[in-house]
């Protein structure tokens, strides 16, 4: 019989173990092969793959001795539960050069955050471009976790963060832009994406002065596309963001900055068009909310505005 899908404390310790033969067919044939990748192209991409705990209590069995070499690990869209997370720390803590790592869409939450976080801080993160986090119930306490990853490591190579779809409130991303204002922290970081279409998180006013404190200490050199959708975010934390934004020295290559479904009045709506011009910078604004319902703003009345 297989195990069931939960990776418990005494499933983790199997790991270099050799899998079940009839477990490890099973898994090739959800995944066409994909396993054979690790050795050859050091990938291990299994999006969709309708993937299970104990499925990755496999992956970590047969490839304990290839792991380490791992330079892209996708196991988003899958049907992972927090309960495996202690598994997959043990995957992730040998993988010192991890590229792209996206884990997205799978219910982690605070206590899985933490446990990867610390997984990936004795890995070091030291290659890390990408990291993808969305739709994991990630909430302040994992949000913590996150900047203390940053913090320790310094990220030098992370260039894309995505925490879209959480739970993140101001505290969490306090945290996370507390992390930033550090010296040499994440020097290349070129979108971070708080929320989107996807839909967005908890963050109001206090977390934006918090991020746009950061935009103007460190200048954020490298940012090119700012994600703040669907928050609950009024005229005064983007009066915030807007005062860091006016000096062209921060955020230099800004291209992208996408605001939609937050609180804005018309009025902030206007002044924050007249930025975008005046930086020749994308911005997606509309709709904004009142309550928990869209109004049309004077300023963009066609669907997301372009300027």
């Amino acid at each position: 019989p297989s195990r069931a899908d939960a990776a418990s404390a005494e499933e983790v310790e199997v790991a270099g173990v050799p899998p079940d033969v009839e477990e490890l067919a099973r898994l090739h044939s959800k995944t066409f092969g994909v396993l054979d990748e690790v050795q050859s192209r050091h990938e291990l991409c299994c999006r969709m793959q309708g993937l299970g705990d104990a499925d990755l209590v496999t992956i970590a069995c047969c490839c304990s001795s290839t792991i380490g070499l791992l330079r892209k690990l996708d196991l988003s869209e899958n049907y992972l539960t927090s309960a495996s997370a202690q598994t997959l720390a043990t995957v992730l803590e040998p993988s010192i050069s991890l590229e792209i790592l996206d884990l997205s869409s799978s219910p982690w939450s605070d206590a899985g955050i933490l446990c990867l976080s610390s997984a990936l801080r004795r890995s070091g993160i030291r290659q890390l471009r990408r990291l993808g986090l969305r739709r994991c119930r990630m909430g302040d306490v994992g949000a913590e976790a996150l900047a203390l990853l940053l913090s320790e490591t310094k990220a030098p190579a992370l260039e894309d963060l995505g925490l879209e779809v959480n739970q993140i409130s101001n505290g969490g991303l306090s945290s996370v832009a507390g992390a930033l204002l550090l010296p040499a922290v994440a020097p290349r970081l070129r979108a971070l994406c708080l929320g989107n279409l996807r839909g967005g998180n908890e963050i109001g006013d206090r977390g934006v002065i918090a991020l746009a404190q950061a935009v103007k200490g460190m200048g954020f050199t490298a940012l090119e596309k700012l994600w703040l959708a669907y928050n609950q975010i009024g005229d005064t934390g983007f009066a915030a963001l807007a005062a860091a934004l006016n000096n062209a020295a921060n955020a230099p290559r800004l291209s992208l900055l996408s605001l939609s479904a937050n609180r804005l009045s018309d009025k902030a709506v206007h002044e924050q068009v007249q930025l975008a011009r005046a930086r020749a910078f994308c911005l997606l604004i509309h709709p904004q909310l009142q309550g928990e319902r869209a109004h049309s703003s004077t300023a963009a009345s066609r669907g997301d505005l372009r300027v």
